[in-house]
């Protein structure tokens, strides 16, 4: 059961506004991930988590719209997937909120997500040098030391890319049968869309344990439901 202090804390503005606007707008989404995960164990998001997560199908032709009253909220467009199926947006003040589309498999009984993610340290070290004059991690004085020359990592960035060697696919699986109908989850007067059986889809996703926080937690390695693949997830599913 969530603690009092877990129930106090306030919620994330962007997360307030971007609730309210896509249940204005009767966008069809539900809260995901790590974003589910901390409402439904803690009636909070969790303090440590990095952005907000909602998923929607992909089929559901509402890019378009989700696109204008992001924008038209203040939000900044941060990534529109690099040509996998996810929007990412920024604003001053709070969380950046990530929009996760959802695809279902040719057999019809797992729905899956799907991102790039960095495949080993030395694709890190050169997206982190292509960008050198903006980077902000672990390094920084040495990175951006080498701003100048970031044109030369641009270039291997863009020749490891399209060589597959940059990145490589990951994302979460569901029992698609657990998003077939959703439920609405009252967080301090927030009403927020959620699948109709949260716990049993938190039980995939994350495991038994679902229950027990876990600050340091790595989806792509941790998780039961992540797959990791060279190529593109079931390529041609609708």
């Amino acid at each position: 059961m969530p603690d009092q202090v877990s129930r106090s804390k306030s919620l994330d503005l962007n997360f307030v506004d971007s609730v309210e606007v896509l249940n204005e707008h009767k966008i069809p989404y539900w809260a995901c991930h790590g974003t589910l995960l901390g409402l439904v164990r803690d009636q909070a998001l969790i303090p440590w988590d990095t952005d907000i997560d909602y998923a929607l199908w992909s089929d559901c032709g509402c890019k378009p719209e989700l696109m204008e009253i992001m924008l038209a909220k203040g939000f900044v467009l941060k990534s529109a997937g690099e040509g996998y199926d996810f929007l990412s947006f920024g604003r001053e003040g709070g969380m950046d909120v990530d929009f996760n589309f959802y695809r279902v498999s040719k057999d019809s009984d797992t729905a899956y997500s799907e991102w790039f993610v960095v495949r080993s340290r030395f694709s890190a070290w050169i997206i982190a040098l292509s960008n050198a004059g903006k980077y902000t991690g672990n390094y920084q004085n040495f990175v951006r030391a080498l701003s100048p020359v970031s044109w030369f990592f641009k270039g291997v960035s863009l020749m490891l890319r399209k060589l597959g060697w940059l990145y490589t696919s990951a994302g979460y699986t569901t029992p698609a049968n657990l998003l077939a109908e959703f439920d609405v989850l009252n967080v301090q007067n927030v009403l927020v869309k959620i699948p109709r059986k949260p716990e049993r889809v938190l039980e995939f996703v994350y495991g038994e344990s679902w229950k027990v926080p876990k600050e340091n937690y790595n989806w792509v390695e941790e998780s039961p439901s992540t797959i990791v693949s060279d190529s593109r997830f079931n390529s041609g599913d609708s």
